[in-house]
């Protein structure tokens, strides 16, 4: 009977090292996931301020100009483009520079030109589309349309008629006030 006695008492502490030893590590736990929580929180901050930013920045051009393209100036990186494409001028039918006009309530305004390809083949197409959107010229395409010519004799069946809608931006902090 002493010898159960000294059983049960070797086992009641053991019971409540084990009790405390739990308790402590779920405590660890908990804190170890409070503190997760809060990282993520912090994280999920921190990415919406960028989704922000981002979207905010998508609102504005890569680039802009401080004066709006006049159409000698639209021509010639056309023309260079055209010449790098292998397009001879007569192939180059239309330059149709449009008027600015303001992007909401931002201080930019998009000028926008129309232009006119025909007989030209696919892989003109892209060096001409490539070599007008290089950085040097700040212009983008904003619309891009391919059509069979017309002629129902052209000279090639892999030739197209290319429309397409060159842009760029004009920084221009005047924003009209509404009602005025």
């Amino acid at each position: 009977m002493t010898a159960m006695r000294n059983q049960r008492r070797w086992w009641l502490p053991l019971g409540f090292g084990l009790l405390v030893t739990l308790l402590l590590a779920s405590l660890f736990q908990a804190l170890r996931a409070q503190s997760a929580v809060k990282d993520a929180a912090e994280n999920l901050t921190a990415c919406r301020q960028s989704a922000e930013r981002i979207r905010s920045l998508r609102t504005q051009p890569a680039q802009a100009s401080l004066l709006a393209r006049s159409s000698g100036e639209w021509a010639r990186p056309i023309e260079l483009a055209a010449k790098a494409a292998q397009l001879d001028p007569g192939q180059l039918l239309r330059i149709e520079p449009q008027p600015p006009r303001r992007l909401g309530q931002t201080v930019y305004q998009e000028q926008a030109t129309h232009v006119e390809l025909e007989n030209a083949s696919l892989k003109q197409v892209v060096v001409f589309l490539h070599a007008i959107t290089a950085p040097k010229h700040g212009l983008g395409v904003k619309s891009l349309r391919l059509r069979a010519p017309q002629r129902a004799a052209a000279a090639s069946p892999e030739v197209w008629v290319v429309e397409l809608t060159l842009n760029s931006f004009v920084f221009d902090p005047k924003i009209p006030r509404p009602g005025a």
